[in-house]
């Protein structure tokens, strides 16, 4: 079993589509440890405010079939990839593999916005704070504290229940 991290987002429906990518991986890997859901602006274009938040689980999948998934489960959700919009119904990107450092064609894990952006960062930290960056060594927990101020992107904290 390897443990996993995804961090997911949606701008679009955002209450609705984040509740079907919880029910579906919920059903496929049954626990989940999910962090609080966290709001913030854009960062791609004018669109409207995400809505993201991390989760973990464990899992038997394959790296490159576990994305798979993923983008079935986006899919589902109207996502269209390779499309330059604003629109995001359903984003769910790969963060953590166990410690598996892989960079290969559009596969990155540790996925570099891990440590590059606020929304990512401070929700992983929250449920992983001890567990260490498999490349850095140091905790997310120190990595969040460290995290200059002046480049935080703005979260505001939502109430979601699941």
């Amino acid at each position: 079993m390897t443990h996993v991290y995804v961090g997911i987002g949606s701008n679009f429906e955002r209450e609705k589509n984040i509740r079907y990518a919880l029910a579906c991986l919920h059903k496929t890997y049954m626990h989940l440890t999910i962090s609080s859901v966290y709001k913030n602006k854009d960062i791609r274009c004018e669109g409207d405010d995400f809505y993201n938040l991390v989760a973990g689980f464990n899992t038997n999948a394959d790296l490159v079939n576990l994305i798979k998934s993923f983008q079935n489960i986006e899919y589902r959700c109207g996502r269209v990839r390779n499309k330059k919009d604003s629109i995001y119904p359903l984003d769910i990107d790969l963060l953590l593999f166990g410690d598996l450092i892989y960079k290969k064609g559009k596969i990155q894990v540790p996925r570099a916005e891990l440590i590059e952006h606020t929304f990512v960062l401070r929700p992983l930290a929250e449920i992983a704070g001890n567990e260490k960056h498999p490349e850095i060594g140091k905790r997310f927990k120190d990595l969040w504290d460290e995290f200059p101020k002046k480049d935080q992107h703005p979260l505001t904290l939502v109430q979601m229940r699941f």
